[in-house]
């Protein structure tokens, strides 16, 4: 599973909309955006780098001119994160090594922006509207329907209770002194 694919399973979950599709849809939709951004950063920086090597000098132009035309594959789509430094170096420009540096950094950068954090959804019962927000029965590891059968029961008592939904993120487990 790509990390796209795992971000639209976790975050579709928080979009409102009326149904699973059109929240689906809209997710998808925020993912392009987001990828659209980091492609057009990336390839602003291409940019730059190659008008910084034609200001270098006339024995920099070629170098300059890969630069320029890696910015435009990456403008049109055509350079996958996957496969950017699949290929052995070539030899070349003397700051080949330079620009892997700084893919790489950015590669790293893009991955630990897009890398989701393990989460789960929780449901809970607050019985009045007006109750303190403390106040929520918690039913963790149990599914919205097992969750919602509890709701029916509760409104013969309490008819204004809601039914409520969080986002739980888990941390690294770590050893505690026994």
């Amino acid at each position: 599973m790509s990390a796209r694919e795992r971000i639209a399973g976790l975050l579709w979950w928080s979009v409102p909309s009326g149904t699973t599709e059109e929240a689906k849809a809209l997710t998808e939709q925020m993912l392009d955006a987001y990828r659209a951004e980091v492609t057009a950063e990336f390839s602003a920086w291409l940019v730059k780098r190659a008008r910084e090597h034609r200001v270098k000098g006339p024995q920099y132009a070629k170098q300059a001119d890969v630069i320029g035309m890696l910015a435009s594959k990456v403008q049109r789509g055509a350079v996958r994160p996957n496969n950017l430094l699949s290929l052995p170096p070539q030899g070349g420009p003397e700051d080949a090594v330079e620009l892997r540096t700084e893919v790489s950094r950015l590669q790293a950068e893009l991955d630990k922006v897009t890398a989701p954090p393990v989460a789960d959804i929780e449901y809970g019962i607050r019985l009045s509207p007006d109750a303190p927000k403390a106040e929520v029965l918690h039913y963790p590891a149990q599914s919205r329907s097992s969750v919602e059968g509890r709701l029916a029961r509760h409104r013969t008592g309490h008819p204004e209770a809601q039914l409520l939904r969080r986002t739980v993120h888990y941390g690294e487990w770590t050893e505690v002194a026994s």
